[in-house]
């Protein structure tokens, strides 16, 4: 009976992580749908501690990826805070880590830290890369690889968000992975 009991709690507390990574998903659509359907009103800029986004990001992504059996790491650090648009900035994170979780081998590695006032993103993943004929146009909307389930469209909404806060998107493709990098002024 105890073995049972600890097997049954096991799975219990297993389903508990599952059900809290649903809510915080179902609350970040809601969050999207909002911001979409005030179209043209920009969220205002707040200071935003990016441990607090790192923190979302882990209970929304780490049953993911426990489940799809790769890694996600997300480091902090030591000062992260910044005037940014917080919504904006966790949905620009959350479309690259769906992203590089869904293409990559083993791993990803999320880092954000804040220099010199500007706060600086990083998403690397082991994946396989972005073909070179796509690399060019990977932020545009509706462009997407042979293999993708996707509709196209988070590398370019991401890119939105990222230059109406005046940062800048880029990308670092080879065979061995890839490597987003977000600045935010």
């Amino acid at each position: 009976m105890s073995l049972r009991a600890q097997l049954l709690k096991r799975e219990l507390e297993s389903a508990l992580s599952h059900v809290t990574a649903i809510l915080a998903a179902i609350e970040l659509q809601k969050q999207t749908l909002e911001n979409l359907s005030l179209l043209g009103i920009i969220e205002d800029r707040e200071w935003v501690d990016l441990t607090e986004i790192a923190s979302d990001l882990q209970v929304l992504f780490y049953p993911i990826a426990v489940q799809k059996q790769k890694s996600l790491e997300i480091q902090v650090g030591s000062f992260c805070k910044a005037h940014l648009r917080r919504s904006s900035t966790k949905q620009i994170l959350i479309n690259l880590i769906a992203n590089s979780l869904n293409y990559c081998r083993n791993q990803v590695l999320v880092t954000l830290w804040v220099e010199g006032g500007r706060a600086k993103l990083t998403v690397i993943d082991d994946g396989p890369g972005i073909p070179d004929d796509l690399l060019p146009y990977v932020f545009d909307p509706f462009v997407k690889g042979e293999n993708s389930q996707g509709s196209g469209l988070g590398l370019a909404i991401a890119k939105a968000l990222t230059l109406q806060q005046d940062g800048s998107i880029g990308v670092k493709s080879q065979d061995s992975g890839c490597e987003f990098v977000v600045e935010l002024c």
